[in-house]
């Protein structure tokens, strides 16, 4: 179980440095950045210790948020994504770096955090930043989910047809249900019926 005095010191520390660097916070671990009206960036992270209390490491994940599609999403699934605040897609920050693996920033308890919290918010600042250029418009949105980048398989099924709809082609987003709908798929046959009405 992570300390939560420890969590809440640690996250008050790195709010104050992304505030600084123009985002905003939505959660002690969510923030985000308005790329325009309808999308935007998000800076969220990945919490564990491992089983031991003295220690917290963190994952940061960047994603990018249409409000429409996951408004939609809430419309036609039941799931809470945009009140939860869930990105249309993400990737863990380590692999927008250049070794391009999964990177955690480990915390000790105790000890002065200032320079780690630095380091980690000037790599998301630099590098996850950049993840949002190209990525603020639905239609930079689709290229990426088309290509099977930084979204998972189930989350595609549903989040690129919607992504169609909100770029003005339903039909296009109603031929790929139709062609990964499957016999047994009741969840997938109520989205499609949900999203015919919209």
């Amino acid at each position: 179980m992570v300390d939560s005095v420890f969590k809440k010191e640690l996250f008050e520390l790195i709010k104050q440095d992304l505030l600084k660097n123009s985002l905003k916070k939505k959660k002690q671990t969510v923030f985000y950045k308005e790329l325009n009206e309808k999308i935007l960036g998000t800076v969220s992270f990945g919490i564990s210790n491992y089983g031991k209390s003295d220690i917290i490491c963190l994952n940061p994940v960047i994603g990018v948020m249409s409000k429409d599609v996951e408004n939609l999403m809430e419309k036609t699934t039941g799931l809470s994504t945009l009140k939860d605040f869930m990105p249309t897609i993400s990737t863990p920050l380590g692999y927008l770096l250049l070794e391009k693996s999964y990177k955690e920033w480990v915390f000790e308890k105790g000890k002065d955090h200032t320079q780690i919290v630095a380091e980690m918010v000037g790599k998301i600042t630099t590098n996850g930043f950049s993840f949002f250029t190209g990525r603020d418009t639905l239609k930079g949105v689709i290229l990426e989910v088309e290509k099977d980048n930084f979204i998972l398989q189930p989350s595609k099924l549903y989040k690129l047809p919607l992504l169609y709809y909100c770029n003005g082609e339903k039909e296009k987003g109603l031929d790929f249900i139709n062609r990964n709908m499957t016999p047994d798929n009741t969840p997938y046959q109520t989205f499609k019926d949900k999203y015919k009405e919209l």
